[in-house]
């Protein structure tokens, strides 16, 4: 009996050990699968129209139609995209300032998320971690490090992960600027893939926070691809205590596999 319930504790013990063996080609597999990303899907590219509540109300005002759409997001999936600015009715001097400088803002808030869009959605997660990382488990969280160059500018990144891949928190930080970055990303599940739903920014310059940014998605289902159709944008900084700056961006008529090209220009 006492050598039977041995066995019984050995086998038990031997299981256990066995499930909490952490495999890095199945870590990085299971990432790989488990994001749900634009890249991986038999979409080439897309144009897609974008607006903001501010230009709304402008549109609304100056023309009678909010249905108004200053620009135009290209997507190729060879990661490559462009903001182009799309032909509106005559304006008088005046209004034309305040349409141009509208216009300006919206590109500032496009161009301020699209790195995340692109890591979070487009590419995906694994995608965005250079292959020669660093890897160190700390109790149930794995932590990835790597670096990029560009211009003697290194930039210093640091993933960490649950050990089923699911992301928690990238830290970034670029030591010549003194700035670090923490981005806290949400998924929610769309069958077995985990969708991008939104992230937390908290910015920090020589160890003083100085900024946050929420983002949330709503997604919707277009053409047999899930895409942003909403992006609601959410800023608050430092010497603005107790305020908030909201915006909401509109993502509208989603067009797939179109027939773009895009070309190098000769140097």
């Amino acid at each position: 009996m006492v050598k039977l319930i041995n066995l019984f504790l050995l086998f038990i013990t031997f299981s256990y050990s066995q499930e909490t063996v952490f495999n890095e080609q199945d870590f990085f597999k299971n990432m790989q699968e488990s994001y749900y990303s634009l890249n991986t899907t038999d979409k080439n590219n897309f144009t897609v129209l974008l607006t903001n509540l501010r230009t709304e109300q402008f549109a609304a005002e100056q023309w009678k139609n909010s249905e108004i759409f200053p620009l135009q997001l290209i997507w190729f999936s060879s990661d490559r995209m462009f903001l182009s600015e799309q032909g509106v009715p005559a304006l008088n001097d005046s209004a034309k300032n305040v349409y141009t400088n509208l216009v300006m803002d919206l590109k500032k808030q496009i161009t301020g998320v699209l790195f995340d869009l692109k890591r979070f959605y487009f590419n995906g997660v694994y995608s965005s971690i250079s292959s020669d990382y660093s890897l160190k488990i700390n109790d149930d969280v794995v932590q990835i490090d790597f670096s990029t160059n560009v211009e003697n500018d290194t930039t210093f990144f640091s993933y960490f992960f649950g050990k089923n891949g699911l992301c928690l928190k990238i830290e970034t930080v670029t030591p010549a600027n003194n700035l670090r970055v923490e981005t806290y990303p949400n998924f929610k599940i769309v069958k077995t893939k985990w969708l991008i739903t939104g992230w937390e920014v908290q910015m920090s310059k020589n160890g003083e926070i100085y900024s946050g940014l929420t983002i949330k998605l709503n997604n919707t289902f277009v053409s047999d691809v899930w895409v942003p159709q909403d992006m609601i944008i959410t800023v608050q900084k430092t010497e603005a205590k107790g305020t908030t700056f909201s915006d909401l961006v509109k993502f509208r008529n989603f067009l797939f596999n179109q027939p773009l090209q895009f070309i190098e220009q000769s140097k």
